[in-house]
């Protein structure tokens, strides 16, 4: 409901900047027999006047008729938000969440929630135990502040700015494909409002022609097992003469992990 308010207020704007370059005044139409006459009306110091329009003068009749469903337009977004805020008013989103976290602790233990409020989605995820990928030797000496210990500097830097943002992720966890093949994701991130993974993987030498075929390949077989790029998919990519996606990868974390988005409408 809060993304369906944003999108109809950001519509909202759209059409005011519209309408404020659309013609003053009004569009009235006229029919007599298959004519059909064009009249602007404006109104100067309280008064109504009224002017004929020569349908020569398509640019105004076209402006006048289009600022006419703009605001048909506003007076319909205007009411649905009128409707969305009393609603907002009154709408808690928390209420069935309360109904367990009210219980006593002897009682909480004796119930099976059937929601689990985000704290307790988010304490279960990241309580999972895991094996992470034990095939290629972990760096000792490159220790996250979480405590982990990563492959590169790259992944250290990756790591560091998650847990600085406070964004729920876990280094190496298993995933397997609905082909049956296990891989090992470089960072899985929690998305708590839609209650998915998300996945990030970081690709360090991509100059290097072997390591970026097999780059490639595995992105494929992510798309192949339904998981794309952009959606549930994200890359950082380096060479040995480039680490463009430091200086962006901040802006990049906040649009993967971002639901303010505008819903269609």
């Amino acid at each position: 409901m809060s993304k369906r308010k944003k999108a109809l207020e950001i519509l909202l704007e759209r059409i005011n900047r519209t309408v404020s370059e659309l013609p003053d005044g009004s569009l009235v139409t006229h029919r007599k027999g298959k004519l059909i006459y064009y009249y602007h009306t404006s109104h100067t110091k309280g008064k109504r006047n009224t002017t004929y329009i020569s349908k020569k003068d398509k640019e105004l009749i076209s402006g006048l008729a289009n600022k006419k469903y703009n605001n048909n337009i506003k007076e319909a977004i205007f009411s649905e938000l009128s409707v969305i805020n009393r609603f907002l008013t009154k709408y808690d989103p928390q209420a069935i969440y309360a109904a367990y976290d009210k219980l006593p602790d002897n009682i909480k233990e004796l119930v099976n929630p059937y929601i689990l409020s985000d704290a307790q989605f988010l304490e279960n995820w990241l309580n999972t135990p895991y094996e992470g990928l034990n095939s290629i030797p972990v760096n000792n000496d490159l220790i996250t502040d979480k405590g982990e210990c990563v492959r590169s500097k790259s992944e250290l830097f990756i790591a560091n700015k998650l847990f600085s943002m406070n964004i729920p992720y876990k280094y190496e966890y298993p995933l397997l494909l609905e082909s049956g093949a296990m891989i090992y994701p470089d960072f899985t991130i929690l998305d708590i409002p839609r209650r998915r993974d998300l996945y990030l993987e970081h690709f360090g030498m991509m100059d290097d022609p072997e390591y970026c075929e097999k780059a490639l390949r595995k992105i494929d077989e992510y798309a192949r097992n339904g998981i794309f790029l952009g959606d549930k998919l994200f890359l950082t990519l380096e060479s040995s003469k480039t680490s463009g996606y430091i200086s962006t990868f901040e802006s990049m974390i906040h649009t993967i992990t971002s639901h303010a988005a505008i819903c269609q409408l």
